[in-house]
């Protein structure tokens, strides 16, 4: 299944305050990242948050003519009794033929491109940010569509002004989670202060 998720985060004013050791020592100590997870040195916070879904639903009744399964097994076990799937565009025609035999684009085929584009647009909206204000552009993904990383095209496709920084982070399923510790790195150290992550 592919949900894309979209978060446009802020920075705040405040910036590292690294705790001291108070055994004879005036240097601040160093903060590990473990404490950094577990005590929220990180200050930024979510602002805008929008999702995206691809239109193809399979249900578990689909899956019965494929696997030796059930819906009842299935719903019983998950709770799941449809999933909503990125179809590849080769097993799937997205060209209509019009009444008069003309070949016609039905739809943009959907690719986790133009779901990260729909997903952002929508936390862009939440957040009452415009493209313009979006210093940072993370997309988190494990199956990009382009080699070289979506997360270019979809800041170019959003409104991000040229120039803005954007780049795909491989992580698989912990990707969203270091996307966004990612950003927040980069806000902390002064030089963004709107990312949108993918």
């Amino acid at each position: 299944m592919k949900l894309l998720q979209a978060f446009a985060l802020l920075g705040t004013a405040a910036s590292f305050t690294p705790a001291t050791n108070s055994v004879n020592s005036k240097r601040p100590r160093v903060a590990s990242p473990l404490s950094m997870a577990a005590g929220g040195s990180l200050r930024v916070r979510p602002i805008g948050i929008g999702s995206s879904a691809p239109h193809t639903t399979i249900t578990n009744s689909d899956l019965e003519s494929v696997h030796d399964t059930s819906d009842e097994w299935i719903s019983s076990r998950t709770g799941i009794r449809e999933r909503h799937v990125l179809v590849h565009e080769g097993t799937r025609s997205v060209i209509e033929k019009s009444a008069d035999g003309a070949v016609s684009d039905a739809e943009e085929p959907e690719t986790l491109r133009t779901l990260g584009i729909e997903a952002a647009k929508n936390a862009l909206e939440m957040s009452g940010k415009s493209p313009e204000d979006i210093d940072l552009v993370i997309c988190a993904t494990s199956s990009p569509d382009d080699l070289f990383g979506d997360a270019p095209s979809i800041a170019s496709a959003v409104g991000c002004p040229k120039g803005t920084p954007a780049f795909d982070l491989t992580a698989a399923c912990s990707g969203f989670l270091f996307g966004t510790v990612t950003a927040s790195q980069f806000m902390a150290n002064g030089g963004v202060k709107n990312a949108l992550v993918i």
